[in-house]
């Protein structure tokens, strides 16, 4: 943890009004080579698919879900298993977040009704590493697409 003027400083996370969320989101992936997407709605993909090509991507979609063909040609995909039930209660509502999951920071989608209402930030370097080996963790317990 950096020190300045004799204090720790560091920033945990960071949230942001929907669409600024998404800008931050987009210049992030432009500088990764490896990314990480999980449960990320359609509307949203869309925008990131141009972003990603190129990139070493690994995209876990929800149970269920079959991948289109672009998904496939873009990088590995696989399918989350049915057996578990992770979710955020936003403003007393039970949400399935997104995770764009990339090596120095950590972004987490919220929808609701079809919409994007929140996208946040973990950016606590022990924090980011966990939640990347989450994604690891699940990704080697889903089913992979073909």
């Amino acid at each position: 943890m950096p020190i300045v003027e004799g204090r720790y400083v560091c920033k945990i996370s960071e949230t942001y009004e929907p669409r600024e969320g998404i800008d931050a989101l987009k210049e992030e992936i432009r500088s990764a080579k490896n990314v990480r997407l999980q449960n990320i709605p359609d509307s949203l993909m869309k925008e990131l698919m141009p972003l990603l090509k190129g990139k070493k991507v690994r995209i876990i979609l929800p149970p269920e879900t079959k991948p289109s063909k672009e998904l496939l040609e873009l990088g590995e995909v696989a399918i989350a298993s049915s057996k578990a039930d992770i979710y955020h209660v936003y403003k007393g509502k039970k949400v399935y977040p997104g995770g764009v999951y990339l090596p120095k920071i950590f972004f987490d989608v919220i929808p609701m009704e079809g919409e994007i209402v929140q996208v946040s930030t973990l950016e606590y370097p022990k924090c980011v590493k966990c939640m990347n080996q989450t994604f690891e963790f699940v990704w080697k317990r889903s089913k992979k697409a073909t």
